[in-house]
């Protein structure tokens, strides 16, 4: 002990340091203030009273022995004997003892630690019971003491924390952070419950409501029981951390690929007070120096979780050069502390890979060895690996081009068929190249809706971005085609393996590809979009037939085929396709003349069978159906009976159009100019004609029965004749599919609109046994046949 003897004037008249408990001195009888300060374990020196009095302990840990102090004011007067024994001195610990029991009752709430919070870091040695310094600075906490299971006991000694009392608290559970003075001391136990991260706030006092004093030589004994996770009670706070990332989202079969930008998710669900959150990152394999969270390396990095109660989402970035045996497993552990030093560590190790995109481009198929993983894509494979082997196996009809680094193949890689890929990076595109091996293409002498194919087993191909001719007419504005698909939309016949028309059709590159089969017909090959919908069609007319070396010569000048359009032979019986006036897309004929109106045998594509759609009794069609985008959708359905203010037209257009087939009238009186147009039905270098093609004093029926139809001279000289079938018209009138008795005559369009009064009718040719009309107006409603004159 350290023992001070100043007179009234506070000057030091005897200092001693020693350890036993008795001492003896010598001094003048008089008026004395004694300060012993006990369990120091060093000699303070000699101090003055004020020295003392200015004299702090500092917060320790651990005490080997509790510091003590006393104070005693004397009078010593003289005696006979000349000693004076003085009363005895008591000392009094300076520091408060804090003991505690805690006894948890829910079975899955596991105490984690306890310290204690706001402590004074030094104190007076004779402070009594002065309030301390209220700087945050002068406070600290006790080290973290680790718990384990459902109960804990223990005890700490604490400096004095006089901060007084709050009357205003009646419960217990008000006793809280809202209502304590700032530095008062507080118990912190901390506790899990699964996820959940627990706080409890024990604030000290002389009660367990309104007083915060904390006072030297002290017992303060504290039976705490745990009993949940209360919100109503705000001594109690909890937060629960989640943290993950996307690295896997963009890649597959467990590994992650270098892509869109990836994140680093931190998630907070707090109640009570949100806690003051950071985080660190370590990396325990893979390349640290590749690893960036909102563009920085986080290696030695500590970042604030700004939202205690929310989401937090940082920029993740892990992008080395190549990915090798090195650096392509990544571990890393993300630390989140709250402000008590209680950690979570979440640990993710993700598996990288090199990423090839291979492209396929045309009809073919790759096949891929030593990979570590590969998905098939909407146009080729997704890679992943450092090497691979590629083979390259083309469609029946195609051939392999080569690998390209572009998709425009001006980059080649090699033209092998295996080829041995190393990744050069952690992602790049390659591209396959098929093209069709042979076919002829129809489209050298110009484009049009409808081509002859004359060989059998044969392979074509024609220009698919191309509406028709693809040219200008008067009121018709061509657009470039984009589809996606080829079909077979109907053949003539079954569509069974060669022995059909069509065997097959695709598309690639912007054209169209079809093999013909060992039967010889019509067929229609539609152009299809992403969503399936029909965006344009071609009528294949698969003939052994040369229109240009079997045309002959009107008396008009004008040069016609010898038969109606979708004709195969020169057959009495036959009689070619039917079309309603202004549309590109024909209709199938009858079985013929024993089953006039039965139509023939025919394949079609599901959806796309031959039917009517119009207004009847019983139903009412919207006038968006009848457009021509409606009916190029719908290339097989027969369109009839708009309504229109008053009456039903004659058109199967709402809107009528008299250019369709590159008439140029644009008033009231069809015009004899014509040029053909994107929606004209013939093929390259022929067209639909106009009336003056005909004339009247040439064109004459010859006077010879023919059984199915009429010879017709058509020269001057009435020496040579042609062929015209009774084909009659078909018809939808009241939503049902009808051919006209064979009886009925031959009708032929031409591509004049009669225009009186609505331009819902069209000028045809008709003949019949008893007349011959070439100016006969007829509702472009009524499908009849096309016999194309060249351009």
């Amino acid at each position: 002990m350290n023992f001070y003897l100043y007179d009234k004037a506070g000057a030091v008249v005897l200092h001693r340091y020693q350890s036993t408990a008795t001492l003896r001195f010598e001094c003048l009888p008089g008026d004395y203030t004694i300060h012993v300060v006990a369990n120091m374990r060093r000699d303070l020196g000699d101090l003055s009273l004020e020295q003392l009095m200015a004299c702090t302990i500092a917060h320790k840990a651990d005490y080997e022995n509790l510091p003590m102090t006393g104070s005693l004011e004397i009078s010593i007067h003289a005696s006979q004997d000349k000693t004076v024994v003085l009363p005895p001195l008591e000392v009094r610990r300076l520091v408060a003892k804090v003991s505690y029991n805690i006894t948890v009752v829910p079975a899955d709430i596991e105490l984690h630690s306890i310290r204690v919070c706001s402590v004074p870091e030094s104190s007076a040695l004779f402070a009594g019971t002065d309030m301390p310094s209220q700087a945050a600075a002068g406070y600290t906490d006790t080290a973290e003491r680790m718990l384990m299971g459902c109960k804990a006991a223990g005890m700490y000694y604490l400096l004095p924390n006089p901060q007084g009392s709050n009357p205003a608290i009646t419960d217990q559970r008000q006793k809280n952070r809202d209502h304590a003075p700032r530095s008062a001391s507080y118990l912190l136990i901390r506790a899990t419950r699964a996820e959940k991260v627990l706080a409890y706030r024990i604030y000290l006092g002389e009660n367990n409501t309104s007083d915060f004093n904390v006072l030297g030589n002290t017992l303060y004994s504290l039976d705490i029981t745990i009993r949940g996770e209360s919100e109503v009670d705000t001594r109690v706070s909890g937060y629960t951390v989640s943290v993950w990332d996307d690295f896997e989202q963009e890649g597959s079969g467990g590994y992650c690929v270098v892509g869109p930008q990836k994140h680093l998710f931190i998630a907070v669900e707090s109640n009570g007070d949100y806690p003051a959150l950071t985080y660190t990152v370590e990396v325990s394999a893979g390349d640290s120096d590749a690893l960036n969270i909102d563009g920085r390396n986080p290696v030695g990095r500590t970042y604030v979780v700004g939202n205690g109660n929310g989401m937090n989402t940082y920029l993740l970035d892990y992008a080395p050069p190549l990915f090798g045996s090195t650096n392509s497993t990544l571990r890393y552990t993300v630390q989140v502390r709250d402000e008590y030093g209680f950690c979570r560590e979440f640990t993710f190790i993700r598996r990288f890979a090199n990423i090839l995109h291979l492209h396929i481009l045309g009809r073919g198929s790759i096949s891929v060895s030593s990979a570590f993983h590969t998905t098939d894509t909407a146009d080729g494979k997704m890679i992943l690996g450092n090497s691979c082997t590629l083979k390259a196996a083309a469609e029946a009809g195609f051939r392999f081009m080569g690998w390209y680094a572009d998709a425009a193949g001006s980059s080649a890689v090699s033209t092998s068929a295996l080829y041995r890929y190393m990744a050069q990076s952690h992602a790049q595109t390659l591209y396959a190249r098929f093209a069709v091996a042979d076919h002829t293409p129809l489209d050298t002498q110009g484009t049009a809706n409808c081509y002859i194919a004359p060989r059998t087993l044969t392979r074509y191909s024609f220009d698919a971005t191309v509406m028709g001719k693809g040219d200008w007419s008067t009121n018709i504005q061509p657009k470039k085609l984009s589809g996606t698909t080829a079909k077979v939309i109907w053949e003539t016949g079954a569509h069974d393996a060669n022995e059909s028309v069509v065997r097959d059709a695709l598309y690639d590159d912007g054209r169209i590809y079809f093999s013909t089969g060992s039967r010889r017909g019509n067929a229609l090959i539609g152009l299809f979009d992403a969503s399936g919908t029909c965006i344009w069609s071609w009528h294949i007319w698969a003939v052994d037939y040369d229109p240009a070396a079997a045309s002959v010569t009107y008396g008009s000048g004008a040069v016609f085929m010898d038969r109606n359009l979708g004709v195969q032979s020169k057959s009495l019986t036959e009689h070619g396709l039917y079309y309603q006036w202004g549309r590109k897309d024909p209709f199938i004929f009858s079985e013929g003349p024993n089953a006039p109106e039965t139509p023939a045998a025919t394949y079609t594509l599901p959806g796309y069978e031959f039917g009517v759609h119009g207004n009847t009794g019983n139903t009412y069609c919207p006038a968006s159906d009848y457009t021509v985008e409606w009916a190029t959708a719908h290339p097989t359905t027969l369109l009839t009976r708009p309504f229109k203010s008053t009456l039903y037209l004659d058109s199967w257009l709402y809107t009528t159009n008299p250019n369709l087939w590159g008439n140029a009238t644009s008033g009231s009186i069809a015009s004899a100019k014509s040029k053909k147009s994107i929606y004209d039905p013939c093929p390259p270098g022929w067209k639909v004609p106009d009336r003056t093609a005909w004339v009247a004093a040439t064109f004459r029926k010859r006077d010879i029965d023919v059984i199915y139809g009429a010879d017709m001279f058509y020269d001057n000289a009435r020496t040579a004749w042609t062929y015209y079938p009774y084909n009659g018209y078909i018809s939808g009138e009241n939503g049902i599919w009808r051919y006209t008795s064979l009886n009925a005559g031959a009708y032929v369009w031409t591509n004049e609109p009669y225009l009186t009064p609505a331009n819902d009718m069209g000028y045809c040719i008709r003949i019949d046994d008893g007349s011959t009309d070439i100016s006969k107006p007829l509702g472009q409603q009524y499908g009849c046949a096309v016999r194309c004159v060249r351009e």
